[in-house]
This record gives C-alpha cells, structure tokens and sequence, in this order.
C-alpha cells in the first residue's frame, strides 16, 4: 500500500478485525495513517478470549456491506496474520482477493513466545481437520 494507492478512489476496505479493545486503537492508528475513515469497517470478534474467526468470516460473507466486494484488506494483531489468512483463504468464495496486514502492538500485556507458539498449534490443528487452508499460496 502506497500513499497515492491511499488518495486513489480504488482503495480497498480495510476490515479492521479484533477483539472488541482493540478495534479503537486500530481505527485511531489507521486514521493517523491517512487511511480514509469511509474505508474502514470494524469487525468484532467478541471480547477478549471469546472470538472465532472462521465466524467473523461468515460474518463478512452475510453483511450485506460486504458479501459482494471481491477485494479487501483484514487488519488483525500481528501474531495472529498466518492464521486469519489461512482462514480467509478457506472460507471466502475464491472470486475475493484479499491482504491481511499484521498490527504490531506497542505494549504487550501477554508473552508473545507463549502466544505464537499457542497460533502456531492451533494453525497445524486447524489445517489438519480441514477448518482452514493448509497454506495461503495463490494459484
């Protein structure tokens, strides 16, 4: 994404995909980027320790607002990029391109070793049952 992509008309949407707490500080960070407010949509995945994302992807797929985009950009946690775009990959119809952009969090109130490597599990257990895309290598 460069700056004039951001003053281009054909800028994608931007979803910006989190736990409830970390939707602000997302927006506030993609405003004071240059990001244009009208391209930011803000979705939940629940307060802290209850999100899912395979549901926020089903939840993009019934809005309304989004269901007949073919190209966006999921903005999530930093930590947590291979395994939204492993999801994203399976369950989004392969008409969608998308990006997932990592935020890095300046203050971390958890261990960030504990933490990708708890991803990293979830992202071999996930793959193995089929519940997201084993790799999210284009065609």
């Amino acid at each position: 994404m460069r700056n004039e992509d951001l003053s281009s008309f054909a800028i994608p949407l931007f979803i910006l995909n989190g736990e409830a707490e970390q939707l602000q500080p997302m927006k506030e960070i993609a405003v004071a980027i240059g990001i244009p407010e009208e391209k930011l949509y803000l979705l939940s995945c629940g307060n802290r320790g209850a999100g899912n994302t395979r549901t926020q992807f089903t939840q993009i797929m019934n809005s309304p607002d989004l269901k007949s985009r073919s190209h966006f950009i999921v903005v999530t946690s930093a930590y947590h990029v291979s395994r939204v775009a492993r999801t994203a990959k399976k369950h989004l119809p392969e008409f969608v391109d998308f990006e997932v952009f990592g935020v890095p969090f300046k203050d971390f109130s958890f261990s960030v070793f504990r933490k990708v490597k708890g991803e990293v599990k979830r992202i071999l257990s996930y793959s193995r049952k089929g519940d997201i895309a084993e790799d999210v290598r284009r065609k």
